[in-house]
């Protein structure tokens, strides 16, 4: 209970942008510690009771929420994996870093002990609500692999069983799937569903339909869809999208640096910013995100 606790702390405190299946993680973990330190002692009650009526019915709901409050855990278990830092044998930690914290080799290692944890998950409480959480953390894990098909078939599986709670981001990720094959019609299709979400899920699939462009050597589509970007994020309610929008400037300066304006100090050359855009990317998808 303690360790459910103290790992929602962490998660919070790291502030991640849109990490919408973390969030859902961290409150389904912390609901289900808090239950069970409430009824503890009500459960051993109930079980000593099990052949009267009421207690047998007490019993059952318990043993359902106890099923649940599992299955959160595992959940959380392979969330919090699929977010350890990744530092090779010998490399010391980040100033500041929890040496109590996990930490992985390699994304593919991280990966795989997180696919281990989420198939504990989908062995035991297959038909519940955190296992169809779980399809999408499974199918993040497998295209930080490289295994685009497999990874397109868990955020598919999570699409069906979740709904639309989790269509945002499983379509998000069925569309990286694609994008990585060079699918573009595919993957474009996925984002403009996206869009549709409108709000802050427009302005995510904006970008990324600008990264789309930028592959295929797009650029005037491209720097319209940036601008946009741009535009919406400076919006007085505007969401709270850091990464997007850093990534948006830097990509409309790399086409024309005169479309964003910046202190001459903080100038870069195209190949500057190309770096910085890749650096950003390699940063995000060790953090267990994606493009």
């Amino acid at each position: 209970d303690a360790k459910a606790a103290k790992a929602a702390k962490k998660i919070a405190q790291r502030g991640k942008e849109a990490e919408v299946v973390e969030e859902e993680a961290i409150e389904t973990a912390e609901v289900a510690s808090s239950w069970l330190d409430r009824n503890r002692t009500k459960l051993l009650g109930a079980f000593a009771a099990v052949l009267l009526v009421g207690g047998l019915v007490f019993g059952i709901q318990s043993v359902q929420k106890k099923s649940a409050a599992e299955a959160s855990g595992l959940l959380w278990e392979a969330t919090e994996i699929l977010n350890a830092s990744i530092r090779a044998e010998g490399e010391e930690a980040e100033e500041g870093a929890d040496e109590d914290e996990p930490s992985y080799a390699s994304i593919a290692a991280r990966a795989d002990a997180a696919l281990a944890k989420l198939d504990e998950l989908f062995a035991s409480h297959g038909d519940s609500e955190a296992a169809a959480w779980g399809h999408l953390e499974q199918g993040r894990a497998l295209y930080q692999k490289g295994e685009h098909a497999e990874a397109r078939a868990a955020f598919e599986t999570a699409l069906t069983q979740g709904g639309e709670a989790l269509a945002p981001r499983a379509l998000e990720g069925i569309a990286f799937t694609f994008e990585s094959e060079e699918n573009w019609d595919e993957a474009v299709a996925r984002f403009e569903q996206l869009r549709e979400e409108g709000g802050a899920l427009q302005i995510l699939a904006d970008y990324h339909l600008a990264r789309i462009h930028l592959a295929k050597d797009e650029e005037d589509p491209a720097k319209t869809k940036l601008q946009a970007v741009l535009e919406a994020l400076g919006e007085e309610d505007a969401p709270e999208l850091a990464y997007v929008r850093d990534q948006a400037e830097l990509r409309l300066m790399a086409i024309d640096s005169s479309l964003v304006q910046r202190d001459a100090a903080n100038q870069m050359d195209p190949a500057e910013m190309q770096r910085l855009i890749e650096q950003l990317t390699r940063q995000q998808q060790q953090q267990g995100g994606t493009p």
